[in-house]
């Protein structure tokens, strides 16, 4: 993090200190002088602070603000994603996520959250196919597996299911 700010917001919310990480975002955020990358990660850092503290619309208003900013970067399109769906919005949280993993098709995270959103849609086969390409994209990412074995099971894969949860647990 090329901002000290950043860094401070950071590590307060790590620390669980929802209002210091607001705090010290804001700083970055409201720094006319600030490049828009550092924006736009200080905006998805405050993003956090607030979903932290109960506050999903100003997630969300936060983490469009950091993507709108920063629209080539995969990671502020998937916290849009995580924003929205904490806030209930899944069209969105569909968009969000949809838009990161065009943008770095080998984001495992973003993939990951893109099947839990489309499992959430009942959009089963669509699911099993984004964990399919988490685990593709990293096949140590244990929260991928994870989905896996749970979307194979809901399909009635067993045995499908039971080795992707070992994968998961290696």
């Amino acid at each position: 993090m090329s901002d000290p700010r950043l860094a401070t917001a950071q590590r307060a919310l790590d620390a669980g200190d929802a209002a210091g990480a607001s705090r010290a975002a804001a700083a970055v955020v409201d720094d006319a002088r600030a490049a828009a990358p550092v924006r736009s990660l200080a905006l998805r850092i405050r993003a956090e602070a607030r979903a932290m503290s109960g506050d999903a619309a100003g997630a969300v208003d936060d983490a469009r603000r950091a993507a709108e900013l920063a629209p080539a970067d995969a990671r502020a399109w998937n916290s849009l994603g995580i924003a929205a769906a904490d806030a209930g919005d899944g069209a969105l949280a569909l968009e969000a996520f949809g838009r990161a993993t065009r943008l770095d098709p080998s984001y495992a995270r973003a993939w990951s959250n893109l099947g839990n959103a489309l499992r959430g849609a009942g959009r089963r086969a669509d699911a099993l196919a984004a964990f399919g390409r988490a685990v593709a994209a990293d096949p140590k990412y244990a929260f991928g597996w994870t989905n896996l074995a749970v979307a194979r099971r809901d399909d009635g894969d067993d045995a499908g299911a039971r080795v992707a949860a070992e994968r998961a647990l290696a």
